[in-house]
């Protein structure tokens, strides 16, 4: 059983250094920001964390309160937190918060060149094994940090990923993408991103995927590394919610993973199909096990709609009816996934 909320909940906004980061930023900035959620007093007043203009908000994604002074006083774990494809950490502050007042500390990292903050480029759509590296580094910066280095135990973090986050996670602890296998897939189907000889974004219109890839030779470094083995032996546990990049990352590299790795399915999503993603995860990680939220589709694990999205996202809010119930479900299975994966010794 999760152990029940002690505290309140914080949020403070970091930036930290990233090296290479200007490959995708839209502003070249080789830096990341990392929103932090930690444990503050029970009686802070904490305040709904919005995702838009304040007075017509698209989300709304838990609630904390800023810069609130820490409450817990022992070496509390940490978790390092992944978005989804052109997401935003606010957007998981629904369950980045709820773990906070369980005593956790959550650095949830904003992607540079795909995030819903900042202006997105081609660069950040298209070099995902970046943004596996981008964890390392929020690690590292937290952890590097005088204010928050010291609170936190460096020998129990854990991870979370979303959606192409998922995948982001596997590929840190130790997955390595199969590139003949993503071949083979992208002969059949042409509807991945990773696929398409074409991508458009309303930040940068339509772009040839090759030759993307090919524009610079600090792009054409990084293509070198992509499947390069980033494991990271730091990261103890980790749970996946509606993971992606099945057809890439599927493969027998999963069978070395051996931290214990939750994976959180809805039985209703056709964005990240459980058969061809979930599933084939499962069966190749050794101690995985999969929590099936039934009726549950992908975009449930995104913040509470508000009018305004159900206006302008008409389809991520779409089946927006169930969206509180499944928050619950989640904080409760991955809750007590942590608590028993990171308990302190």
């Amino acid at each position: 059983m999760a152990s029940a909320p002690v505290y309140g909940a914080g949020e403070a906004i970091q930036t930290y250094t990233r090296p290479g980061a200007g490959l995708r930023d839209a502003l070249h900035r080789d830096n990341q920001r990392v929103t932090i959620w930690y444990p503050a007093a029970d009686d802070v007043i904490e305040t709904p964390r919005i995702i838009g203009p304040v007075d017509q908000p698209f989300f709304l994604s838990g609630q904390a309160a800023d810069g609130a002074a820490f409450a817990a006083r022992d070496k509390r774990p940490l978790i390092v937190m992944s978005h989804g494809f052109g997401g935003s950490a606010r957007q998981m502050a629904w369950l980045g918060t709820a773990l906070a007042r369980s005593g956790y500390i959550v650095a949830a990292v904003d992607h540079p060149g795909n995030n819903g903050n900042d202006d997105r480029t081609p660069l950040g759509a298209l070099l995902y094994w970046e943004r596996a590296d981008d964890l390392r580094h929020a690690i590292n910066g937290i952890l590097a940090d005088p204010n928050w280095g010291p609170r936190i135990d460096p020998a129990r973090i854990g991870a979370i990923g979303y959606s192409m986050g998922g995948a982001s996670v596997l590929i840190e602890l130790g997955a390595r993408p199969d590139l003949s296998a993503l071949t083979r897939y992208c002969a059949r189907s042409l509807r991945d991103l990773l696929c398409a000889p074409t991508i458009t974004d309303g930040d940068y219109g339509t772009v040839n995927r090759r030759q993307v890839l090919q524009e610079s030779e600090a792009v054409r470094r990084s293509v070198a590394t992509q499947a390069d083995d980033r494991d990271d032996p730091r990261i103890d546990a980790a749970v996946l919610i509606a993971p992606a990049l099945g057809a890439l990352l599927a493969n027998d590299s999963l069978r070395r993973v051996t931290e214990p790795v939750l994976i959180l399915q809805g039985s209703a999503d056709d964005t990240t199909p459980a058969d061809e993603n979930a599933d084939r995860f499962a069966e190749r990680l050794p101690t995985a096990r999969t929590v099936r939220l039934e009726g549950v589709d992908h975009n449930a694990f995104l913040g509470l709609c508000g009018s305004a999205a159900r206006e302008r996202y008409a389809t991520l809010c779409a089946e927006d009816g169930n969206r509180t119930d499944t928050h619950l479900d989640a904080i409760a299975a991955v809750t007590a996934f942590f608590d028993e994966a990171l308990a302190a010794p």
